[in-house]
């Protein structure tokens, strides 16, 4: 799993405001939501309390997520389901599990309920159709759309499942369901996070820099850590950026890898 590109760069907006200007601060994620940055910057005091104009300390939280799914396939989980088995060789279901079916898929596909389903999906609603506490309904909404893309989309997914329930065939819908279910359960996410403190020392107005090294290696790698403002930004806009540079590229590291591929791996 990736930790730190080469180049990891991410627009901060700003927090804290100082005399001298708008320090970086914010969470961001990047565009494919496998990871996110915190930055807070504070202002650096001497021992007698003064403020040092050429100093400020961050600290930066960096979250990585990688996911994977299980080997087993779902059709093979759906074959070995008790789900499967209450329909018959021609995908119709069973008498003896007609029942318990239409009472969930009546409770299910109430006029109230596809009122709730539709509102979150931001279907209309058709005749008959309604929506019992519309300000309950509101609230639930807004942190519904506030809710991560990731976590958005599996609820997207549940209520399309839902609603397939009052409209498609039994066998379709409830593979639709299962299959919810099994990309949900299959699921897994290892997850990474590194926190720094770095001191950065003020090149201009709009450039702060922190650096590290070399280090004390066969590599000879030197850390950079900038926060900049580009050029026609506002107070507001920062860009963080991290960078490795390898000074002796043709050496080993501690692993036998070649110097010059850490640069584009993992620091």
């Amino acid at each position: 799993m990736r930790i730190l590109f080469i180049t990891f760069m991410l627009t901060v907006v700003s927090g804290a405001a100082l005399a001298s200007g708008f320090l970086p601060g914010g969470v961001l994620w990047t565009e494919d939501n496998r990871a996110r940055i915190s930055i807070d910057c504070d202002p650096v005091y001497d021992a007698s309390g003064e403020r040092d104009a050429t100093k400020i300390e961050c600290e930066s939280t960096s979250t990585f997520f990688t996911f994977d799914k299980k080997p087993k396939t779902f059709e093979t989980e759906w074959l070995e389901s008790d789900i499967s088995k209450i329909f018959d060789e021609a995908g119709k279901m069973l008498a003896e599990d007609k029942v318990e079916y239409e009472e969930g898929k009546a409770r299910m596909c109430s006029p109230q309920s596809l009122g709730v389903i539709k509102t979150f999906l931001g279907r209309p609603l058709k005749n008959g159709e309604e929506v019992a506490d519309a300000e309950g309904l509101n609230k639930a909404l807004v942190r519904f759309n506030q809710s991560h893309p990731s976590e958005l989309s599996d609820k997207r997914k549940f209520f399309e499942a839902s609603l397939a329930l009052c409209s498609k065939p039994p066998i379709v819908a409830m593979k639709e369901m299962a299959q919810w279910e099994h990309d949900k359960a299959t699921r897994t996410c290892s997850i990474f996070q590194q926190t720094l403190t770095e001191v950065f020392e003020k090149f201009n107005d709009d450039l702060w820099v922190h650096q590290v090294g070399p280090e004390n290696s066969k590599c000879k790698r030197i850390k950079i850590s900038t926060l900049r403002r580009p050029k026609g930004g506002s107070y507001a806009d920062w860009e963080f950026e991290f960078k490795g540079i390898t000074l002796d590229k043709q050496s080993e590291g501690s692993l036998l890898e070649k110097c010059d591929e850490v640069d584009e791996n993992l620091i």
